[in-house]
C-alpha cells in the first residue's frame, strides 16, 4: 500500500500525540512540557487553521508514520 499524506483530522489527534510522545522521548523530552506547540497539537486541525497554517499526517498501511505542520510566524 502506498504512503498516504492527507490533512489532519481532529480524530487523528490521539495518534499524533502518541507519535510525538514516542519521538520526543528519544531526545529525553516530554510531550506537554516546555513547548506551546504541544497545546496546539491537541487542538488540531483548528489550532493551525485559525492562524493561517495547515497540518498533515502521513500513513503507511493505515499506520501513522509522520506529521508535518506549517503556519506563519
Amino acid at each position: 500500500m502506498p504512503l498516504v499524506v492527507r490533512p489532519a483530522l481532529a480524530s487523528d489527534v490521539p495518534r499524533i500525540e502518541a507519535l510525538l510522545r514516542e519521538v520526543l522521548s528519544e531526545f529525553g523530552l516530554v510531550f506537554g512540557e516546555g513547548s506551546e506547540t504541544d497545546a496546539q497539537v491537541m487542538g488540531l486541525p483548528r489550532s493551525y487553521a485559525e492562524h493561517g497554517g495547515a497540518f498533515w499526517v502521513a500513513e503507511l498501511n493505515g499506520e501513522l508514520c509522520g506529521t508535518c505542520g506549517v503556519f506563519p510566524v
